[in-house]
């Protein structure tokens, strides 16, 4: 976890390798991934906010906690219907939402990093 921190803003969460090609978090979610791990492996995933688009394989529907428009993009705080909590920027396509509105975003596997 020091690695993914000290790199930058990043949401980092732990599961289990659960068949292949997918893992299960803590909170119960579960992500598509594309790595190798064998299925029982507990690993650590990593999602880069700027990985994240208006939709994705892996799809996360949650509440506005807090918005920042940063020009070409936005980085939103949100609070996930699992419980998760996430960082996301995505690109500025209208109006910046508002704080308890709910947002649908998601991520491909390809772009979550296993370790």
């Amino acid at each position: 976890d020091f690695v993914a921190d000290f790199v930058g803003e990043s949401n980092i969460f732990h599961g289990t390798v659960t068949e292949v090609g997918s893992v299960t978090l803590e909170s119960g979610r579960r992500l598509l991934i594309i790595h190798p791990a064998a299925v029982g492996s507990r690993v650590g995933v990593l999602m880069r906010p700027e990985r994240f688009a208006r939709g994705g394989a892996n799809t996360f529907n949650g509440e506005v906690k807090e918005a920042v428009y940063l020009g070409s993009s936005l980085k939103l705080r949100l609070a996930c219907d699992d419980g998760v909590e996430l960082i996301v920027r995505l690109p500025v396509t209208g109006p910046l939402p508002a704080p308890g509105s709910s947002i649908s975003t998601g991520i491909e596997p390809e772009s979550i990093h296993v370790f």
